[in-house]
């Protein structure tokens, strides 16, 4: 059983020209008798910074300060990013993720289904009142909260689901969901981290969410009900 504190990365990564986020939840080991629940540690968002910057920050800081139990990265944005990870970590550590409409309508699911079970995206202004954060990493955090707002699932031809992200690119969010999304598989096989209320459906009927195939009318009636032109999470007021 691991006895410390674990961390997960989400990694959206990036070129030069846009932005390259990193987000890092932590999780305890569980209590006998009760849950542990992730927790946002730290976020990060570059732009113009040179490739091998961000690499060198990642390896020499951030991977001394919170040594990765698993790293999930959006592998389709930068194969040669995503490549450079793995080899560092290892493929046991490094989750490789492809975005399609299946895979982030999974990403998605697992990351309300965290909200609903109690998971919180941090008060930014009370960590600023309480000397924790910085106005700038306070600034990140509310920026994830609004394009957790912003993101949108709606019905399409051949009764498909279609994202739309407000017409800007969701990165706080892929990387946040990408973190817990890392959570979830490593506490589906590791003893020492229970698994949360709300967070088992994905096998038996939940597995329809994910099958394409499913008639959209009959999909699970939580999701069917988020599809609209409101924001993916809006109804979840751990947000506010």
């Amino acid at each position: 059983m691991v006895d410390r504190i674990a961390w997960f990365y989400g990694n959206d990564p990036a070129r030069e020209r846009d932005y390259h986020t990193i987000v890092i939840n932590g999780l305890k080991p569980q209590v006998s008798g009760g849950t542990s629940m992730p927790m946002l540690r730290d976020i990060y968002r570059f732009k113009g910074k040179d490739y091998l910057e961000v690499l060198n920050f990642l390896f020499n800081n951030l991977f001394k300060k919170y040594p990765p139990m698993r790293f999930a990265i959006d592998a389709s944005r930068d194969p040669t990013w995503a490549e450079l990870i793995t080899k560092k970590l290892g493929e046991d550590k490094t989750i490789n993720y492809k975005f399609t409409i299946d895979s982030k309508l999974h990403l998605m699911t697992i990351m309300r289904n965290y909200l609903l079970a109690g998971y919180k995206i941090p008060d930014a202004d009370k960590m600023v009142r309480e000397g924790v954060i910085d106005a700038d990493k306070a600034e990140m955090i509310r920026q994830l909260k609004q394009e957790s707002l912003r993101e949108q699932m709606r019905p399409a031809v051949g009764d498909k689901i279609s994202f739309s992200d407000g017409g800007k690119h969701n990165d706080l969010l892929h990387g946040e969901a990408l973190s817990l999304k890392a959570v979830y598989d490593y506490t589906k096989s590791h003893s020492g981290f229970g698994q949360h209320s709300g967070l088992n459906g994905f096998d038996g009927a939940g597995a329809e969410l994910y099958d394409m195939r499913t008639p959209f009318e009959t999909r699970d009636a939580k999701i069917k009900a988020i599809l609209s032109k409101k924001g993916v999470f809006d109804k979840i007021d751990v947000l506010n």
